[in-house]
């Protein structure tokens, strides 16, 4: 090829060399300008953290050592706090595993129940469990159960999301598969030991 042929091609290049790198440079600053305005509206003051190194020192040396003279007065709440905790992450395993299923795209029965389940872990995420807390103060009234209730309620955008992604990792092929009935009527197949599966997941083992 000749140099007055391979002209054109070279400018053409050096064009869209030229604007790929102009776009990453906007991209670039864009980015710059989220990040500055973003400390300008959260007042963002990182040398206050070093002027004010003395008084979270001083609340930490009057906290030690622990007063356990009123111990008998807070058991009772810690204990309910914990409890609360441990129900509401059970909770919301029980409500998050059939949703999962649903929410993976491997073993999902129809794609509008995939997306439908998609969008209830969404919601779940985007409302603060507060919300979820006054929600069912109102069904089930005051007390530690509503909160409970709230905490599982929201869990499930957490739990379901990654129950859903390591269902959709795991190797169809591992041993342990047995068929139920689609929706449909049709045969499909879901592994009984998807169970252990996600709980390998959960802690970064290998899935399949």
């Amino acid at each position: 090829m000749s140099l007055d042929a391979a002209a054109p091609q070279l400018a053409e290049r050096s064009w869209t060399e030229a604007i790929s790198l102009a776009l990453r440079l906007v991209l670039a600053l864009a980015l710059v300008a989220i990040v500055v305005q973003a400390a300008i509206v959260v007042r963002a003051r990182p040398q206050d953290l070093i002027t004010g190194a003395y008084g979270m020192a001083d609340i930490i040396r009057r906290a030690m050592p622990p007063d356990f003279g009123k111990i008998d007065m807070v058991w009772w709440p810690a204990l309910e706090t914990i409890d609360l905790g441990i129900f509401g992450t059970l909770g919301g395993i029980v409500m998050a595993l059939p949703l999962a299923i649903l929410a993976a795209a491997n073993v999902t029965p129809s794609r509008f129940l995939y997306y439908a389940a998609r969008g209830v872990i969404g919601f779940a995420r985007a409302v603060p469990d507060l919300v979820w807390a006054l929600l069912f103060v109102t069904a089930v009234g005051l007390g530690p159960f509503p909160g409970a209730l709230a905490l599982s309620v929201h869990s499930i955008g957490m739990l379901d999301r990654l129950f859903a992604e390591t269902i959709e990792h795991m190797d169809p092929a591992f041993p342990g598969w047995y068929r139920i009935l689609r929706c449909d009527g049709s045969d499909y197949r879901i592994g009984y030991n998807m169970l252990s599966g996600i709980e390998r997941g959960s802690h970064g083992g290998p899935v399949g």
